[in-house]
């Protein structure tokens, strides 16, 4: 999955889990990184997803991001996507 930002953005983006987790599981735990350069100024978790805030980042530059998460069940997973900071 790929993204853009304006490199003055702050914004949010979310991941849902929703279609992966058993019935009765939900996210206990989560970390989401970033490259230098972009910068992760929030997050939080609503039971199915991952709410997290980027900003800053570097024009025409690609930075990958990636969220673990753990559940309540004992699962892990880690999915990844990639932001595009193009200025207009």
């Amino acid at each position: 999955m790929m993204m853009t930002k304006d490199p003055a953005a702050v914004l949010d983006y979310k991941m849902d889990w929703s279609s992966w987790l058993d019935d009765g599981d939900t996210i206990i735990s989560h970390t989401v990184t970033s490259p230098d350069g972009l910068s992760v100024d929030k997050s939080s978790i609503d039971d199915v997803s991952v709410i997290f805030w980027l900003s800053g980042g570097t024009d025409r530059r690609e930075y990958p991001v990636s969220v673990q998460v753990g559940t309540a069940h004992g699962r892990v997973d880690v999915r990844s996507m990639i932001v595009l900071v193009c200025g207009r």
